[in-house]
């Protein structure tokens, strides 16, 4: 999830609803939040009889075959630019939830599908509302459990119940571990949680044209050359901005050359006993 996270014990974070049937978790968590529910409220469902999934594609699910959830988020920090990240987030929890109740071989299929030997265990669909308190993301997970329809997999191999996968993805990320952000606009930087060790962000091209003694006279950014291109650190948090390899406002580019940048992050060793960085 984007923000800082808020991971302590299921019951402290999250409020968790259950529902014998519903036509679609993501539309009731949509009519809650649109009604100020706030962030935190889950809705699972032991039917769904009109999921959606991306595309608007319909599906339903049988009772007792699958986990319906959708979580309700609503992301005080980072702008709204930056949500465009949360599909890929709830995928990531998802998929470690799923290896942490024993089936290794889960891996996320960008931007929303969860694989398993090749076939479609889970869907992911999350959708922004707007709210009269300002606006939310609902994150729906569909998974198989029990069953799956042809072409699909399940988790039925490995004896996983609907609750067990869930307090496995409402509990991912452990506040002690780094947080690594990749963004298309560097200008976010300044909104960035603390919580966020780096920010990866282009290309703003290096502003295409450097002149020796006047600097970089066009770069696409509010804030001019500050954050133009290369590593900045700003009150201990880090920023990299990649030249890139193409233009942006003018076709060319002069003592700024194209770039692939490769970045090595190291661990930095903790002290015993501690849970800082």
């Amino acid at each position: 999830m984007v923000g800082p996270p808020r991971i302590v014990t299921l019951d402290a974070v999250w409020r968790v609803s259950r529902v014998a049937s519903t036509a679609s978790t993501n539309a009731d968590v949509a009519g809650a939040a649109r009604a100020g529910e706030p962030e935190g409220y889950v809705l699972v469902a032991d039917e769904q009889t009109a999921g959606r999934g991306r595309l608007g594609r319909s599906w339903s699910s049988p009772p007792g075959t699958s986990l319906s959830v959708s979580v309700l988020l609503r992301p005080a920090g980072p702008p709204a630019t930056m949500w465009s990240w949360l599909p890929l987030l709830v995928g990531v929890a998802t998929v470690e939830a799923v290896r942490a109740v024993s089936a290794d071989d889960a891996v996320l299929k960008w931007p929303n599908d969860v694989l398993r030997d090749g076939r479609k265990l889970a869907g992911i669909l999350v959708e922004r509302v707007e709210t009269p308190v300002g606006p939310a993301a609902v994150a729906g997970v569909g998974m198989n459990l029990a069953a799956a329809p042809e072409h699909a997999a399940s988790l039925v191999d490995t004896g996983a119940s609907r609750d067990r996968v869930l307090d496995a993805a409402l509990s991912r990320v452990p506040e002690s571990e780094p947080v690594v952000l990749f963004t298309h606009n560097p200008d976010i930087f300044p909104q960035v949680p603390a919580r966020v060790s780096l920010t990866v962000a282009g290309p703003t091209h290096g502003g295409q044209v450097y002149l020796p003694g006047l600097g970089r006279p066009i770069v696409p950014s509010e804030y001019g050359e500050r954050f133009a291109i290369g590593h900045v650190v700003e009150d201990g948090r880090h920023l990299f901005v990649s030249p890139g390899l193409g233009t942006s406002i003018l076709p060319v580019r002069f003592l700024v050359p194209p770039e692939v940048s490769v970045l090595r992050l190291l661990s930095r060793p903790r002290p015993i006993g501690s849970l800082g960085r």
